[in-house]
């Protein structure tokens, strides 16, 4: 999840900040965009239900996340 999730945020700041006006690309910047945002409501929906990723202790898995 954290290498898709970093490989979409690069394609937004991309696709809408880093490069000139005339080598932005707008629509894969808005489809990069609903799909993070996609993504990362996955994960806020699964971190309201619990304070964990797995089970209800801390893990690999939190620490992969936040890295």
């Amino acid at each position: 999840v954290r290498h898709l999730v970093r490989a979409l945020a690069f394609v937004l700041l991309a696709a809408s900040a880093l490069l000139r006006n005339h080598q932005r690309d707008d629509r894969r910047g808005r489809a990069a965009r609903l799909d993070l945002d996609g993504k990362l409501s996955v994960l806020d929906g699964a971190l309201k239900a619990a304070p964990w990723l797995v089970e209800d202790r801390f893990t690999v898995a939190d620490l992969n996340v936040a890295a």
